[in-house]
């Protein structure tokens, strides 16, 4: 659910290159911009994304007041940097949930994801009292003095076994290698999948252009239909399948405005949903800003000797307790 969340704030956020021709209008520069985002060349390799809840009210759950204390004001800075030279990602996230900071930077190589040892410490350390099972993770990084845990990939792969079977679009490799992949996005595609969405809801305003959508749980699915593309197809389908599933939206507005020339964005969402059984609502506000740039900096994959695998880690743990069995 995540995944397609993140997915679906990229499309309505993410917005880059091209300069607008004042002859053309605020639809078509809209288009050209989004155009440019679906072909975006790799001289633009890095990404940050910011995601806050300006507020979060939900009612009728047990657990609301304990959520809306999680979310309301909480916030996410997301970093992205690829060096497809390499073939690594360095992802860096922080933020604040429940008044508390969070940060936790990763590499994404062809092994797996490694994290910092500091970090997870840190986040074990913090979060230690509320979950009974962290105790089992915190011997295991008892062991580690390297500088990386790898969460390697027949972790993640075995996990995704165990909840239902793994399919070839949610092996470790597939989704590695659509960090690096290059796609091409016909303008007249994203068009078609425009022409619905009246003139009158485009504005410009100098360099920016923006556009404003709004509607019930029918017309926002209408908007995420006409977005498929045949790259996108797939991720489009999971949203709306959630939705129909969970979700009933009473009211949803979107209002993004995104600046061509300096390659920034930003989106504020306000909604008011229910869960099926119409017994829990939420509303909320939140904004979310972009903005991609050309970094030079190079990323490697971190050595053998930086890092331990959370595979070997679990080896070791078995290994300490088939001694202590037998020195019993």
């Amino acid at each position: 659910m995540k995944k397609h969340f993140l997915i679906g704030a990229a499309l309505l956020t993410t917005f880059t290159l091209t300069a607008c021709s004042n002859s053309k209008t605020a639809k078509q520069n809209y288009i050209d911009s989004y155009t440019a985002l679906s072909n975006q060349s790799q001289d633009n390799n890095s990404h940050d994304v910011s995601i806050k809840f300006d507020s979060f009210d939900m009612q009728g759950d047990a657990s609301s007041k304990e959520i809306n204390a999680l979310l309301n004001n909480a916030s996410m800075n997301v970093k992205v940097s690829v060096d497809y030279n390499n073939k690594v990602v360095a992802l860096n996230t922080d933020g604040k949930i429940s008044d508390q900071e969070l940060e936790l930077n990763m590499l994404l190589g062809k092994k797996g994801v490694y994290v910092e040892n500091s970090q997870v410490t840190s986040l074990i350390d913090n979060f230690q009292s509320a979950n009974p099972y962290v105790s089992l993770y915190g011997q295991l990084l008892d062991q580690l003095d390297q500088k990386y845990l790898l969460v390697d990939q027949s972790v993640m792969e075995d996990g995704i076994t165990s909840q239902g079977g793994l399919t070839d679009s949610e092996s470790w490799e597939s989704t590695y290698n659509q960090f690096f992949e290059k796609t091409k996005t016909d303008k007249k595609d994203i068009e078609k999948n425009f022409k619905d969405i009246p003139e009158k809801n485009f504005t410009q305003s100098g360099d920016k252009v923006t556009m404003k959508l709004s509607g019930n749980g029918d017309d926002i699915k209408g908007y995420l239909k006409n977005l498929m593309t045949t790259s996108n197809k797939e991720d489009i389908q999971a949203m709306m399948d959630d939705l129909d599933k969970y979700t009933n939206i009473k009211s949803m507005d979107v209002e993004t405005t995104l600046n061509p020339k300096t390659h920034e964005s930003e989106s504020k969402i306000n909604g008011d949903i229910q869960s099926k059984d119409g017994k829990t609502s939420a509303k909320f506000k939140m904004t979310v800003t972009a903005k991609s740039s050309k970094e030079n900096k190079s990323i490697t994959e971190p050595s053998e000797k930086d890092a331990i695998s959370l595979s070997q880690m679990f080896k070791n743990l078995m290994l300490e307790s088939s001694q202590e069995v037998d020195t019993y």
